[in-house]
């Protein structure tokens, strides 16, 4: 296992805290990386990735996963780059550059951009994204989940071509912003869970297709003129809870006929209320959330809403996310979106 450090500025072949890698002293030493490896980026000026880092053929484990970390200080491990000063992995100077990863491998405070088919970022079995910024102007994912039971969190991700993110066998996807894509999630296998994230600007909210065992919990999905919240042909046993679906033409729709082993309940569909074959639940809403300023990216919910008269306090808006309560106590402040 080895600590290697990186620097935009570096250029020294030993990657020390003091004496770091540079970007093309950093393919060098990456083409022989191995399990518990560890590289810490340090977030000084945005680097221009000029080489596809595809690692196909190399894995990390799940005790000694291979970590791409960025950082304040490099003489501190513990100084993670904060959300907005993330280091600035540049692909896109070379379309089908991006970073390409296989199994047991974790990123963390980075920013990643790629035109690429495929995704900006690319992660297999037991992969971690936390705190990264992904964009894909290739037509591809931001992050594109290839196998199973990955883990992204406190992300945002952002595709011009078909989805921010693609989900796989497992997936959990947790406190994440999706916006200005065609679609926010694409669920690709079973069992993907989706919880107290945020689905903005993106014409298709989260497209279920047929993959069965979805989990939609505490999300709101916003367009100020889209076509379906929700879209999916004749996936079954899916929940969603505690979510809001604001300003779609459809605000849910099963293309290929009711599925009853379906549960949806304590969900506010509003401005485009419209489901096809989706048996809404006793508590489901179609009410005015009120968010604070949904323009300037304030998704939380006014403390006068209704959405918080009278129902389950674990209901809708009731959830803590790094972007602050989703109940707004007053009339002031701002949550990032």
């Amino acid at each position: 296992m080895a600590n290697k450090f990186m620097a935009q500025a570096g250029n020294s072949a030993l990657g020390n805290w003091d004496d770091p890698f540079g970007w093309s002293e950093f393919v060098a030493w990456w083409g022989g990386v191995a399990a518990g490896d560890n590289l810490y980026v340090l977030n000084d000026d945005t680097y221009t990735a000029a080489d596809d880092i595809d690692d196909a053929t190399r894995d990390g484990t799940l005790a000694a996963p291979i970590s791409i970390i960025g950082i304040t200080d490099l003489s501190d491990v513990t100084s993670e780059a904060p959300d907005g000063s993330q280091p600035f992995w540049d692909f896109t100077g070379s379309a089908g550059n991006s970073l390409l990863l296989d199994d047991y491998f974790a990123v963390r405070n980075m920013k990643i951009k790629a035109n690429d088919i495929v995704g900006a970022l690319r992660l297999d079995i037991g992969g971690r994204a936390v705190n990264c910024d992904l964009e894909n102007t290739g037509g591809g994912y931001g992050l594109y989940s290839g196998n199973a039971y990955g883990y992204y969190s406190q992300c945002r991700m952002k595709s011009t071509g078909t989805a921010a993110v693609r989900g796989s066998v497992g997936t959990v996807i947790d406190d994440c912003v999706f916006y200005d894509s065609a679609i926010g999630v694409t669920v690709n296998a079973v069992y993907v869970r989706l919880i107290n994230s945020l689905i903005k600007g993106c014409l298709v909210g989260i497209n279920v297709d047929e993959d069965n065992y979805f989990t939609a919990i505490g999300n709101t999905l916003y367009h100020a003129s889209g076509t379906t919240g929700v879209l999916a042909t004749d996936a079954q046993v899916c929940v969603f809870r505690r979510n809001i679906i604001y300003g779609f033409t459809a605000a849910a729709n099963w293309s290929s006929g009711a599925e009853l082993s379906n549960f949806f309940d304590w969900n506010d569909y509003y401005n485009g209320t419209a489901t096809t074959n989706v048996t809404k639940g006793p508590n489901d809403q179609t009410i005015d959330p009120k968010f604070v300023d949904a323009v300037g990216g304030d998704f939380r919910v006014q403390a006068a809403s209704l959405l918080n008269v009278g129902l389950n306090p674990s209901a809708l808006g009731a959830i803590q996310t790094r972007f602050g309560p989703r109940i707004h106590p007053g009339t002031s402040g701002g949550a990032r979106g």
